[in-house]
């Protein structure tokens, strides 16, 4: 984690690591990397919550978040996932 003004803490930008036994990859944003592609005209849906929903101490491709895009594999939508961890509801709307 590193220090964010307005959020507080946030989880470093561009993370490549072993997290709890588990591979993390964070995004610039210091978003949870997915296996996902998302074009402009798919229906985009974003996850928001904490440490459940980051997906603490499992690989990306067991979250829920990831179970959850696999029923919607060869659709038009495709998934974020905006979790952090320890995030309250006020952090998360921030980030929103």
């Amino acid at each position: 984690l590193e220090r964010d003004q307005k959020k507080l803490w946030k989880v470093t930008s561009n993370l490549n690591v072993k997290f709890f036994g588990s591979n993390l990859k964070t995004d610039s944003f210091g978003l949870r990397k997915m296996n996902i592609n998302c074009t402009e005209k798919m229906i985009k849906v974003g996850l928001f919550g904490a440490s459940p929903s980051f997906g603490w101490g499992v690989n990306s491709t067991e979250t829920y978040l990831a179970f959850i895009a696999k029923r919607f594999k060869g659709k038009n939508v495709c998934f974020k996932n905006f979790s952090v961890i320890g995030y309250s509801s006020t952090q998360g709307k921030i980030v929103f």
